[in-house]
């Protein structure tokens, strides 16, 4: 019974900062893009219509649901087109769910970060998510 109180106030505080993070530059991000003569000179035009899937999950008590959610949710997306798509997985739990399905799709995945993600974690696997 005392795991399943310390699992559930550990969910409590990841599902706190997903929701307190989840609109973090959303709205910033184009507006920079579109109005910074640095970044229009260095956009690159696609090279094709392939769509990177970047599927987050985690690997604490209590995040099965949330999880098994997050796989539901990729495999509903890519359906039946597996040409259009590449999956970049973040966390052990969507690369194992994902693996068996869709070996082809998966490009790379990034495991066992450290926590709380820092800075320098989260330009390293921007910067794999941009070369996939």
């Amino acid at each position: 019974k005392a795991m399943k109180m310390v699992a559930t106030s550990k969910m409590k505080v990841v599902v706190r900062n997903l929701e307190n993070g989840k609109d973090f530059g959303v709205h910033e991000v184009p507006f920079m893009i579109e109005n910074n003569s640095y970044y229009q000179a260095k956009l690159i035009e696609p090279k094709n219509d392939v769509t990177l899937l970047v599927p987050v999950t985690a690997d604490r008590g209590l995040c099965g649901a949330s999880n098994s959610g997050i796989v539901r949710d990729i495999k509903n997306i890519i359906g039946d087109n597996r040409a259009n798509y590449k999956i970049f997985a973040i966390g052990d739990k969507a690369a194992a769910a994902l693996k068996r399905p869709y070996p082809e799709l998966l490009t790379f995945g990034a495991h066992e970060l450290p926590n709380p993600v820092n800075y320098s974690t989260a330009m390293a696997i921007a910067n794999h998510i941009q070369n996939s």
